[in-house]
């Protein structure tokens, strides 16, 4: 893993001891490993910084390199009242740090026209024939709902401060719908709508107050808007990510598009299990892979690769499902804010 700011390039090959389950990076963002019926889960793993290591075991190429330009006096400029991060800031007793990186696929992943996926659950496919005969979803824009999106953790917030650092008694989670990810899914439904497609944005908060039914509870929601909707060809649930480290690093997946900050996205996909199965899993990958390679060609670096996990996220209830994870805790909600739009680009273009 390599950081280059001022000329300095420093590795850091300890961050790969990650923590908590089994020494892996933890994710919040998925409480429930066999949704929608494992009710009071614990939280488990969703991301984890070892699929993007080398198959050395090393951390080269995990990371794209971080450069910081500074004044003489090591201070960065002020742009439209947003403060970059300065990782030479002194983080205050009693913090923690955040570190930025643009998170790149490792050496050992083979992609095909930009297109990366980390398959945890083994499964086998073909990525070339995903990509070439990808499954279609095709808008009619006849004002009947095509579109639904939701939260199934809506409480899910941003870092607010520009800061380098964060707190630890700071859990990152808003009931206010303007700081959490359902203003974010607010900007995607927007986008949508000016593009002529019929959405339905639900804005419950189904991890609130019982965040170990948050999937049993958006489970109902989207089987509530099926049933009355037939109309409906794509499913959008919108989260936002976590990644920490085990010293307590909390990482900022970034990108730099038109010269703004913009947050990464990343698509979590389920192929299901023996016990819970997802019989259209191949098929929300196939949309996924399209999506990726779409971005890689508009937009290098918005997304990270694909997580094809043992897990089905409700993705079975409908062909045309995906967890979109807009950014992590890390990020700010403005770029959060970038990357929706951003994502809704390359959606629009690959369903067009």
């Amino acid at each position: 893993m390599k950081i280059a700011k001022s000329g300095i390039v420093m590795v850091l090959s300890t961050v790969i001891s990650f923590i908590v389950f089994g020494g892996v990076l933890v994710s919040e963002s998925v409480a429930e490993f066999l949704y929608p019926y494992a009710a009071g889960a614990k939280e488990v793993s969703l991301n984890n910084l070892n699929p993007y290591l080398d198959k050395d075991g090393t951390a080269d190429g995990a990371f794209g390199d971080k450069t910081q330009t500074v004044d003489e006096e090591g201070t960065v400029s002020e742009s439209e009242k947003e403060r970059e991060f300065i990782e030479t800031e002194k983080i205050p007793e009693g913090s923690l740090p955040i570190t930025s990186y643009t998170i790149t696929p490792g050496d050992y992943l083979d992609g095909v026209d930009g297109v990366y996926i980390i398959n945890e659950d083994n499964v086998s496919f073909s990525l070339e024939k995903l990509l070439e005969d990808p499954f279609a979803v095709k808008f009619e824009k006849n004002k009947e709902p095509e579109v639904l999106i939701v939260h199934t953790h809506a409480t899910e917030s941003y870092n607010e401060y520009y800061s380098n650092y964060y707190y630890k008694d700071n859990d990152y989670r808003d009931t206010d719908n303007e700081k959490n990810v359902v203003h974010i899914g607010s900007i995607v439904a927007k986008k949508l709508e000016e593009a002529g497609i019929s959405v339905i944005h639900s804005e419950a908060q189904h991890d609130n107050p019982n965040y170990n039914k948050s999937y049993t509870n958006s489970n109902e929601t989207i089987r509530k808007y099926l049933d009355q909707y037939s109309s409906i060809k794509l499913v959008l649930d919108i989260h936002r990510d976590t990644l920490i480290s085990d010293n307590g690093t909390k990482y900022r997946p970034i990108t730099k598009i038109n010269g703004k900050d913009v947050a990464q996205i990343m698509l979590l996909m389920g192929a299901g299990n023996d016990t819970y199965p997802n019989e259209v899993w191949e098929k929300n990958l196939s949309l996924a892979a399209n999506i990726q390679k779409n971005a890689q060609q508009l937009y290098p670096d918005l997304m990270r690769p694909i997580l094809l996990r043992d897990s089905r996220y409700n993705q079975h209830l409908l062909a045309g499902s995906m967890l979109v994870e807009i950014g992590t805790c890390a990020n700010t909600l403005e770029e959060a804010e970038r990357a929706a739009e951003y994502f809704c680009e390359v959606l629009l273009k690959t369903l067009d």
